[in-house]
């Protein structure tokens, strides 16, 4: 990668880690405020407290971007940014500019988000299987590599939700 390119993706990430921590703040802020509890009803106490809840789903996505940010800009350091940490790839640049402390590459992205589909998509038919047909699958599934292992999850994707809808019946 081009120093210039570099220093921009850098300057871009000190920005968005600068935002990150203005809101991180904001957000404490606000939260020592509204502790004064005279002249609240329950119903404003109660929108409170689902406000902070809220504020904290936010506030622990805010900090894993803070951590990618934080990771990515370690990777400008050691020469790193801009490769698929994954296959070791180029990221491609259009890519840096929509999310600049990404890890991976659009192929290994989509593998991964696919993989995690099926995981979850697993979880969900395997707790319907019979419990014999559990293990055997799963071993399958461990035994066998690359584009082999998706074949076989496939197949045991197939089986699991042949057995789930046999079972209703």
């Amino acid at each position: 990668m081009r120093k210039r390119d570099r220093d921009k993706f850098q300057g871009r990430l000190l920005e968005m880690r600068k935002e990150i921590l203005h809101l991180i703040r904001q957000d404490i802020q606000e939260g020592r405020e509204g502790e004064a509890g005279e002249g609240r009803d329950t119903y404003d106490i109660a929108s409170d407290e689902r406000d902070r809840e809220i504020n904290l789903l936010l506030g622990d996505r805010e900090r894993k971007k803070l951590q990618s940010i934080d990771d990515a800009l370690r990777r400008i350091e050691t020469g790193e940014y801009g490769e698929c940490e994954e296959c070791g790839g180029e990221i491609v640049s259009g890519r840096l500019e929509a999310m600049p402390f990404t890890r991976l590459c659009v192929t290994c992205q989509d593998e991964a988000e696919q993989t995690q589909r099926w995981q979850v998509l697993m979880a969900r038919d395997l707790e319907r299987m019979p419990s014999e047909d559990v293990a055997p699958a799963l071993a399958l599934t461990r035994a066998v590599d690359g584009p082999a292992l998706a074949a076989w999850q496939a197949r045991l994707l197939v089986r699991a939700r042949a057995v789930a809808a046999s079972s209703v019946e």
